[in-house]
């Protein structure tokens, strides 16, 4: 809606119009992606659908496009391999574009597109331009002079996005004086301005580096965590050694060993109470970068993470590897991984090479075990929640589904079935989906996983992105059931055998019922029931599932188990939970044949007779399904 033009807008819209394919390249915070949806509506395109980053050229080239729909690879991550690429593969690519009738665009940091496809170094428009679009209608004379203001005082650190913010906030009256205030106290230079204050203390200095790895815990932990960095620091070398009190040391054996030790480390080791810190504040029993607010705070943690590591060299940064590798692995300092991983996810902006290297790719392939491993995905998934470090986040994972390590294979799994999934539902299924075909145990951790990623879909946004996983399991259950006499395969690959789609039938059969068994984490309800309270349409889909699992004899029981479960779950969801489960009924029996109606009536009756959990307030609603299920009206009976 408040688009400012950036300078080369103009010229690719023509190559995209002439050559239906453009590649937007440069830094973050430019607003290549709002330029990019721009250049698509310009071209005419509709609908818009992302496609994942981490598909090759090649990848690219086989798409499935279709006419008049415009296309968004946003931070394509094999930018910098195609590198390489000949300007043959980049003519394929917008021939297939071309050919399809569609449009393109591509934004990337780095990387270039060859000859065949147009790469422009994308320039953001300027903070005033930014700043006019969101206030014109105003009072025209009044806005100019507040936007060139406000314009001279942006800092450089800004983004097109945070400028849009501050226009938004214009534009709804706020008061232009408080916006001038805020940008008056930069959070960037008042880091920048500490750390470089010659005053500072050793000791103040690692108060901040463990605030960086250590914002929202409790006071104790904070301390727990200071000592031990100070310890990492000495082993190498980059402190001195606490002096000794050498009559201390002369008196040990009189004294006893405790007493020894008490002395010669001194009581000013242990106290809590420390000279202030202007970048450390305690409230309500926590630490936090100072400010007034959140965002205030996460700036701050930012520009402290990018100065330290401007400052310091490698040794000061191997202390830190071997501290924070020692943290997560004890299990006696709670949450601490939680917190690290938002200090590698911030320390990520500026050393992104650094928190992948040293720590990720390790951590996931098993050191410090599952401590290390549950760290590196909740890296990932915080990373998710950043705009720039998301598709970067989805590339480490891929990286890591097909390494062949079992061990970052199930890091990935992890990851892909918690908030990255949530960012990438299709593509995640996808992986997960690839995972189950790599490991041979039953059940596989990457089936558990397909359940948590519907599991946490159909907690989010009122299940909006659940159905993906469903598609993706009913497609390739009908791929692996229906051969027409044909051995078929993937496009471009070899023909699949009579035994292979039989594993994948079976492979597939297992992820349904572990979907229908899932249940939400938070409030510990079948996600199913969830699901088919916000999202009816997706009835029929669910049920022809159901059906499919409840005639393949050994999850029949599993299956009936969680229908039931399902049925019970709907008195805590639906505003009708009877007609719910009705429906539910009726659409099961539609979807099997009519020989299965009556062995599910008493199958699912058995069960129910079988259940420990007693009816009390849903006997109503599993009465209602037993009707459907035998083609009876609504009745008020209750179930036995």
């Amino acid at each position: 809606e408040h688009f400012a033009e950036p300078p080369l807008f103009r010229a690719a819209a023509e190559a995209l119009d002439r050559d239906r394919v453009v590649v937007l390249g440069g830094t973050g915070g430019l607003g290549k992606r709002t330029s990019a949806v721009r250049l698509l509506l310009a071209a005419g395109a509709a609908p818009l659908e992302v496609v994942s980053p981490t598909l090759s050229l090649e990848e690219l080239s086989k798409h499935d496009f279709e006419a008049d729909h415009g296309y968004l690879v946003e931070d394509w991550q094999l930018a910098p391999r195609a590198d390489h690429a000949s300007d043959f593969s980049w003519r394929v690519l917008r021939d297939h574009v071309s050919d399809a009738k569609a449009h393109l665009v591509i934004t990337a940091e780095s990387g270039h597109s060859g000859r065949s496809v147009a790469r422009f170094a994308w320039q953001a428009p300027s903070a005033a331009q930014v700043l006019a679009v969101h206030t014109a209608g105003g009072d025209a004379g009044s806005a100019a002079g507040r936007i060139v203001e406000m314009a001279e005082k942006v800092p450089d650190t800004y983004g097109v996005g945070d400028i849009a913010v501050l226009g938004q906030r214009l534009a709804e009256g706020e008061n232009p004086a408080k916006i001038l205030a805020e940008l008056s106290h930069d959070p960037g230079r008042h880091v920048r301005e500490w750390l470089a204050a010659e005053e500072r203390t050793d000791d103040e200095i690692q108060q901040v580096v463990t605030l960086c790895f250590a914002a929202g815990q409790s006071q104790r932990i904070f301390e727990a965590m200071l000592s031990r960095l100070g310890s990492a620091l000495r082993d190498m070398h980059l402190l001195p050694d606490p002096e000794e009190d050498k009559h201390d040391k002369d008196d040990a054996d009189e004294d006893g060993p405790d007493r020894s030790a008490r002395r010669a480390r001194g009581l000013s080791a242990a106290r809590t109470r420390r000279r202030p810190n202007d970048l450390l504040e305690r409230k309500e029993g926590r630490v936090h970068f100072r400010g007034k607010d959140p965002n205030y705070q996460y700036m701050s943690h930012r520009h402290a993470l990018q100065e330290l590591w401007g400052e310091y060299d490698m040794s000061f940064w191997v202390a830190v590897r071997g501290w924070l590798t020692e943290l997560i692995g004890d299990t006696a300092i709670l949450d601490v991984q939680v917190s690290v991983a938002v200090g590698l996810t911030v320390l990520a902006f500026a050393a992104l090479d650094e928190v992948e290297d040293s720590y990720l790719h390790s951590w996931a392939a098993g050191e410090q075990t599952w401590s290390g491993q549950c760290t590196a995905a909740y890296v990932l998934w915080l990373m998710s929640r950043e705009g720039t470090l998301a598709p970067i986040a989805l590339r480490i994972a891929t990286d890591w589904a097909n390494s062949g390590d079992p061990v970052r294979q199930w890091t990935a799994a992890a990851a892909l079935s918690g908030e990255l999934g949530v960012v990438y539902p299709a593509e995640a299924a996808a992986r997960l989906w690839h995972l189950v075909g790599q490991w041979k145990d039953v059940p596989t951790k990457a089936v558990i996983a397909m359940a948590g990623l519907f599991a946490t879909l159909a907690g989010e946004a009122e299940g909006q992105e659940a159905h993906h996983v469903l598609e993706l399991l009913r497609e390739r259950l009908d791929r692996a059931s229906h051969r027409n006499g044909e051995d078929r395969g993937e496009p471009g690959q070899p023909p699949v055998s009579w035994r292979d789609d039989r594993r994948n039938r079976e492979r597939a059969l297992h992820c349904i019922v572990e979907v229908l068994a899932a249940r939400d984490p938070r409030t510990k309800q079948p996600s199913i029931t969830s699901l088919l309270n916000a999202r009816p349409e997706h009835l029929d889909l669910v049920t022809r599932l159901w059906a499919t699992v409840l005639r393949y004899r050994p999850h029949r029981k599993r299956a009936l188990v969680a229908l039931l479960d399902a049925v019970r779950g709907l008195e805590y969801v639906s505003d009708d939970p009877q007609a719910a489960a009705r429906a539910l009924g009726d659409a099961l029996t539609k979807a099997l044949p009519p020989d299965e109606h009556e062995p599910l009536n008493r199958d699912f009756t058995n069960i129910l007779a079988r259940s420990k959990q007693p009816e009390t307030d849903t006997a109503a609603t599993v009465q209602a399904l037993l009707d459907a299920l035998k083609h009876l009206e609504p009745t008020e009976r209750t179930a036995p």
